[in-house]
């Protein structure tokens, strides 16, 4: 896919330092974190400072009553890719901000698979990571409605068998 030419960073940026009190400017900041979010998708890991301003970019999107939704969808791919780097610190606190603000119950699952790749990392803050993950995957369940509750309990399993605690599955 090849953005057209109107629609590549290099315009999208000197727009928004050009035209900052334009009405089109909730949709450039949307298109400059698509832009770098699909890249990154599509191409490979972009590094953490492009992650960063594509987040900033969603959010002012948001901020300024873009399409929520969209930039919510987006920004959860960056959390994803975030743990999938194995990124887990940066994608818990990205994950917590996007439940924090949007109250998504799939949010939930997805923060506390973040904390399990964090307490893989860093093995002096398992329990209390796991301990927390194991939370989220309650409060999901309490929420949820009957014919969605089987996510959260192949969450709990995929958790508990990442951390190799069988018994506790």
């Amino acid at each position: 896919m090849r953005l057209k030419k109107s629609c590549r960073p290099p315009r999208l940026r000197a727009f928004l330092s050009a035209r900052p009190e334009s009405p089109r400017i909730a949709e450039v900041h949307y298109l400059l974190g698509r832009t770098v979010t699909l890249r990154a998708r599509a191409r490979g890991f972009p590094g953490v400072p492009a992650l960063d301003r594509a987040w900033s970019h969603l959010t002012s999107a948001r901020a300024l009553k873009y399409d929520a939704g969209a930039a919510w969808t987006l920004q959860a791919d960056i959390a994803t890719l975030l743990r999938e780097q194995g990124l887990a610190f940066d994608a818990v606190e990205r994950w917590r901000e996007l439940l924090r603000e949007s109250n998504n119950p799939d949010y939930t699952l997805e923060l506390a698979r973040a904390l399990a790749s964090q307490a893989l990392r860093q093995p002096e803050q398992a329990s209390s990571c796991l301990d927390e993950a194991t939370a989220r995957v309650d409060e999901y369940l309490r929420a949820a409605p009957p014919d969605r509750r089987l996510q959260g309990f192949l969450a709990r399993a995929r958790i508990f068998w990442s951390l190799k605690r069988y018994e506790e599955m």
